[in-house]
């Protein structure tokens, strides 16, 4: 694919991890109440509720409130971000938030429910994506002997 096509992938990618922050990411299903045996709780985990809390939890100095908020930050508005940097900038920073954002996702989506929503199963895979970009880009900079021009001066 050509650098174009990649750009294109990389913005449309950060524009649903934006839309993702609003979708239900998975649906957990509970027992209401200990005796009813036929009613059930269901509870949609969302992004900006999770976002809140945290707030809420830096506001209160509550421990994991910053972390949780840097969560949500880095899963939904890091790729967004750095849409404004150089390729090899951009490139770099979403490698390694790939595996923080990676983490949290398999964690929101499919370990603490019972069932992926829409805004889980595209985050994740827009992730993917972009994972995957930066890997083919910091390996045509590293071909090319370009992935570490501002160290190497000579």
């Amino acid at each position: 694919m050509n650098a174009k096509t990649l750009t294109l992938i990389k913005k449309v990618a950060a524009i649903l991890l934006l839309v993702c922050f609003v979708l239900p990411l998975s649906r957990c299903t509970t027992k209401a109440e200990i005796g009813a045996e036929n009613a059930v709780k269901e509870t949609h985990l969302y992004a900006y509720e999770l976002a809140g809390a945290a707030w809420n939890d830096v506001k209160a100095n509550e421990a994991g409130g910053l972390s949780a908020l840097f969560a949500v930050l880095n899963v939904f508005f890091v790729p967004a971000i750095c849409l404004a940097l150089k390729d090899r900038l951009q490139a770099a920073i979403c490698f390694f938030a790939s595996f923080v954002s990676a983490y949290f996702l398999y964690c929101w989506v499919f370990v603490f429910s019972t069932r992926a929503e829409i805004g889980g199963i595209i985050a994740t895979g827009c992730w993917m994506l972009l994972f995957g970009i930066s890997c083919v880009t910091l390996w045509r900079l590293y071909r090319r002997g370009s992935l570490f021009k501002w160290v190497h001066k000579g």
